[in-house]
């Protein structure tokens, strides 16, 4: 799949239209309406970066559309603070953190040389929206499934290293740092800030009225090509990145009698 700035923005717009001017079960959404509880959570998963560096011997990719490497699969480590209103609408501010590696060692582009290493970081903010169950939901359910889009920075300390001189056709972000090195090849050194729109939904499990274990899914698309250290002339789109999250959630103030206004009572 091939995810595009416009495409993301396109989704966001739309999916905030709609959840500010659709109806609840009680009439039209107020952000003003108190919250009914707070919830942290921390989740670890892998996650991969999209970018020029790399690319499968086959030229069609994952699906025929995605230069997909499994060997280059990385890991995030995130901390996210959840609002939730009682119209369940949530707000949820996060921070991302990982370090990602690329090579064209044993790639169709092998000749080019390049490898680079970054140490990335997205922070954004989140308008969440539950679909089945929640906190708020009318009926006993332990399930929970949500959507969400959202708006941030993504920033990324590179390191990029090539075998070859720089070519023409290739470039890199403007603060970039440039050394020659012995071997005829050259290292540069940057830090890229992009604004990232990020986009995914998620499942939770609730084990207790305080605990919750789950899976999210999310896509980080940016407006840089420099987030792996640099663009060609071969590269169509920005890069982007996505992560699949193992989720444990806390809910801060949460009783252990009962949730959802009184809707829901545990034994």
């Amino acid at each position: 799949m091939i995810f595009t700035k416009r495409k993301g923005i396109l989704l966001f717009l739309v999916i905030i239209t709609a959840l500010l001017f659709s109806q609840s079960r009680n009439g039209l959404y107020k952000f003003s309406m108190p919250g009914q509880s707070s919830i942290v959570l921390t989740g670890v998963g892998p996650s991969y970066l999209f970018g020029d560096v790399g690319g499968n011997k086959d030229t069609k990719g994952l699906i025929n559309r995605t230069d997909f490497i499994v060997a280059q699969t990385k890991y995030m480590f995130s901390i996210n603070y959840r609002y939730v209103f009682q119209n369940n609408v949530s707000f949820k501010a996060s921070a991302f953190f990982g370090k990602f590696e690329g090579t064209d060692v044993d790639s169709r582009n092998e000749n080019r040389k390049f490898d680079f290493s970054t140490n990335l970081s997205v922070f954004a903010m989140h308008l969440e929206y539950n679909i089945i169950g929640g906190e708020n939901a009318d009926f006993l359910t332990p399930h929970k499934l949500y959507a969400f889009v959202g708006a941030g920075i993504m920033l990324s300390n590179v390191d990029f290293n090539s075998g070859n001189p720089l070519r023409t056709t290739d470039s890199h972000a403007p603060n970039s740092v440039i050394t020659n090195l012995s071997t005829g090849g050259y290292n540069a050194k940057m830090l890229t800030v992009s604004p990232t729109f990020p986009i995914g939904g998620g499942y939770e499990y609730e084990l207790t009225p305080v605990f919750s274990i789950g899976i999210e899914y999310v896509i980080h698309s940016s407006f840089s090509d420099y987030i792996d250290g640099i663009s060609t002339s071969l590269s169509k789109n920005k890069d982007y990145l996505m992560n699949l999250d193992l989720t444990f959630t806390y809910k801060i103030g949460a009783g252990s009698g009962s949730r959802g206004a009184g809707r829901v009572v545990w034994n």
